[in-house]
C-alpha cells in the first residue's frame, strides 16, 4: 500500500466521521425513530451514560457557538497604516507622475479637464 501523502487528514476524517455518527444517532433516539441497523424498526435505546458520553466526546470535536465578545484598550487602540503615494501640488502633476503611458502611436493631443469645478457630477 502507498504512503500517505498527508497522514494527519485520515485522523481528520476519522474524527468527522465518528462526529457524525454521534450526531446521527443522538438524533435519532431524540426524535424517537427507528434504528438504521435495527431488522424490527425499533427506536434506538440508548442509556443516560451513553447520551453522556455521546454529549461530551461532541463538546470535544465542535466548536461551542456561545457568543464571544472582542473588545479593544480604549487607552491603546489597533491603529492601521495605509501608505498611498506621496502627496502633489496639483492634478497635472500627479498625472505626470502617476498615470498610464501612452503609446506613440497614439494620438497624444488629448487634452484632460482637471478642473474640479466643471466636472460633472
Amino acid at each position: 500500500m502507498a504512503a500517505r501523502l498527508n497522514p494527519k487528514q485520515d485522523e481528520r476524517s476519522r474524527s468527522k466521521i465518528q462526529t457524525s455518527q454521534l450526531i446521527n444517532r443522538l438524533n435519532l433516539f431524540a426524535l424517537g425513530q427507528p434504528d438504521p441497523c435495527s431488522i424490527h424498526g425499533k427506536p434506538i435505546e440508548m442509556s443516560d451514560t451513553q447520551v453522556r458520553a455521546a454529549l461530551g466526546l461532541l463538546r470535544k470535536t465542535l466548536p461551542d457557538l456561545a457568543s464571544t465578545t472582542i473588545e479593544g484598550n480604549p487607552d491603546n487602540p489597533v491603529t492601521y497604516v495605509i501608505r498611498g503615494p506621496s502627496p502633489v501640488e496639483s492634478t497635472q502633476e500627479w498625472l505626470r507622475l502617476h498615470a498610464p503611458t501612452i503609446d506613440a502611436d497614439v494620438d497624444t493631443n488629448v487634452s484632460v479637464d482637471t478642473d474640479v469645478s466643471t466636472a460633472q457630477k
